[in-house]
């Protein structure tokens, strides 16, 4: 195959990009506007948005601000340990209520032939047995329930009724006495309470005394071994503290501040520092988050990635690098705005690499994804699919996304944080004194017009092809061509601010509206995700997963920058 021209790249600082897609919009050059914000093409050039002039200075580390959180609380432990605080407890637990998230936590066990186990928590089938004051969890998982074979997190509805009737049930009633003579007897007569005539369900909960709560565990393991339910034998509980961050905040001084802190906000939600690092497995989110004191929007450099795990993690420079590689499997790169150069990261660093803290997890994003989010139908921000563009509800939904990032130009700062998953004992001590020099070598600064006008003009470019779309002929729209343009109009949107979609039917939608070069050409911080670009004599490129090697390709997938 001949090699085509290479196009003429251009670098553009984001100020620049952002410069002339309003030259070309208000010259009313709409064809031209939309070819650059979205394809990046114009006048025979590609553009590349370079943002080395954004990278905030050593020097500039006084400009920086820094404050310490803890964010989230996992605490798995055979007891609940809550004191002093009622519990309310759904005798049916809500579906939504699972655990089946990766926490990259596992728990270890001894089965029932003596056989040392060990599963990560997702894994482990569970139900929600309550909650204690706004936001806090307790889930019940059931260890004795995983085989190698079962894929469910979810209890059967033998197992849930099983644990009903000869565990919660009787448990209840014997902790409520006088009081638990009201609760529906059996599993069946509950789901015939519960329906309404609309067709939804209304499960009953009860409001367990806090007198009562320490001694509920032992209770429940007792009526379900008095009753042969011998999965119940190993069960423990997982105790989930959320939505921390704003009520945690304090200033880097030492580890004795951190710990008060901390000490201060468990005592407020029934829960004692002393006792939760003697008992169970409890492992707390200990987060940064640097704001700029100018007011400027922060964001992760892509490069810098293993310098701040370093910094973070305290782990070596070896092991750093190894886990930021694009081929490392513990490692998910998520772009901020489209941009390859500014991203954030999810990462479990595994055994060799958790450093002295024993980091379980690690995570850097930017706060801007506030103003979009919303926990809805498993996405955590908002978001439009191709079908509701075919549906015409494009219209509205892009014109009032264009308004929030219009509207923030002028009024929303980000800071940038960085969350790290580690067992309680360590919280005093991570993220403290860090060095403000290496932090700030870490991130990019843009004033908050160019940042979120960069997200402006390309929804307003998505929202002019939708608006094509929609005027054209009802036939036309159904053309592949034409459908594969909603699907990617969508893809486009949705990862504005959110990470872009990579799943199986994503990638196969970017191997149609990304563009493609030579395998040769290939830089590998613009993939989209991990794609081999082995060599071959004729230059053929391999378009798959890093790890897989089945089909070949002569072209390569790249991310827009």
């Amino acid at each position: 195959m001949a090699d085509e021209a290479a196009a003429d790249i251009r670098p553009y600082t984001l100020h620049q990009f952002c410069q002339r897609a309003q030259e070309l919009y208000e010259a009313d050059h709409i064809e031209e506007f939309i070819r650059f914000v979205l394809c990046g093409t114009h006048n025979g050039h590609q553009a590349s948005i370079d943002v080395d002039g954004a990278r905030v200075l050593p020097g500039e580390a006084h400009t920086l601000l820094l404050s310490r959180d803890f964010d989230s609380i996992l605490g798995l432990d055979d007891q609940i340990r809550v004191r002093g605080k009622p519990i309310t407890i759904s005798m049916v637990a809500k579906y939504e209520d699972t655990l089946k998230k990766n926490v990259h936590i596992d728990h270890s066990y001894v089965d029932s032939e003596g056989v040392e186990q060990s599963y990560p928590l997702h894994r482990i089938p569970n139900l929600a047995l309550g909650k204690w004051e706004v936001h806090n969890l307790i889930r019940v998982l059931f260890p004795d329930l995983c085989t190698p074979d079962r894929q469910s997190f979810h209890l059967s509805r033998e197992e849930q009724a099983a644990f009903y009737e000869k565990g919660l049930l009787p448990t209840m009633q014997a902790l409520l006495q006088h009081r638990g003579g009201d609760i529906p007897p059996t599993l069946d007569a509950e789901f015939f309470r519960a329906r309404l005539t609309s067709g939804k369900l209304s499960f009953t909960t009860r409001v367990l005394p806090d007198w009562q709560v320490p001694l509920f565990a032992d209770t429940l393991r007792a009526n379900l071994a008095a009753n042969g339910v011998e999965w119940g034998r190993n069960l423990v509980f997982l105790h989930q503290v959320r939505g921390m961050k704003n009520a945690t905040h304090h200033s880097v001084v030492d580890p004795e501040n951190g710990e008060a802190a901390l000490d201060e906000f468990l005592d407020g939600i029934g829960l004692r520092l002393d006792t939760i690092k003697e008992w169970g497995d409890w492992w707390v989110d200990v987060g940064a988050e640097i704001s700029s004191s100018e007011g400027e929007c922060l964001a992760w450099r892509t490069d810098k990635h293993s310098d701040l795990v370093r910094l973070v993690v305290q782990t070596s420079e070896a092991n750093a690098r190894r886990i930021t590689s694009l081929g490392s499997s513990k490692y998910y790169r998520d772009p901020a705005s489209h941009l390859v150069a500014a991203s954030g990261f999810r990462i479990t660093p595994g055994v060799r690499a958790e450093g002295p803290f024993e980091v379980a997890y690690i995570q850097a994003y930017l706060t801007d994804k506030g103003l979009t989010y919303s926990l809805d139908n498993g996405r955590v921000s908002k978001s439009i699919t191709p079908a509701q563009l075919v549906q015409g509800k494009g219209e509205q939904y892009i014109s009032e996304l264009y308004e929030v990032y219009r509207q923030a130009s002028s009024q929303n700062f980000s800071t940038a944080r960085v969350e790290a998953r580690v067992p309680i004992h360590h919280a005093s001590r991570v993220l403290i004194n860090a060095d403000m020099r290496c932090l700030a070598e870490c991130l990019l600064k843009f004033p908050k017009i160019v940042w979120w006008s960069l997200k402006s003009w390309r929804a307003l470019g998505c929202k002019v092809v939708n608006q094509w779309q929609v005027e054209g002929s009802g036939d036309l729209r159904l053309e592949n061509s034409a459908l594969y343009l909603t699907a990617g109009i969508a893809w486009l949107l949705n990862g504005i601010h959110a990470t872009p979609d990579t799943g199986s039917a994503s990638r196969e939608l970017m191997n149609l509206i990304l563009p493609r070069t030579r395998r040769r050409d290939v830089e590998r911080a613009d993939l989209p995700f991990p794609i081999s670009v082995r060599q071959t004599d004729d230059d053929i490129l391999m378009f798959q997963e890093e790890e897989e090697d089945e089909e070949e390709s002569e072209i390569v997938t790249e991310a827009a920058s």
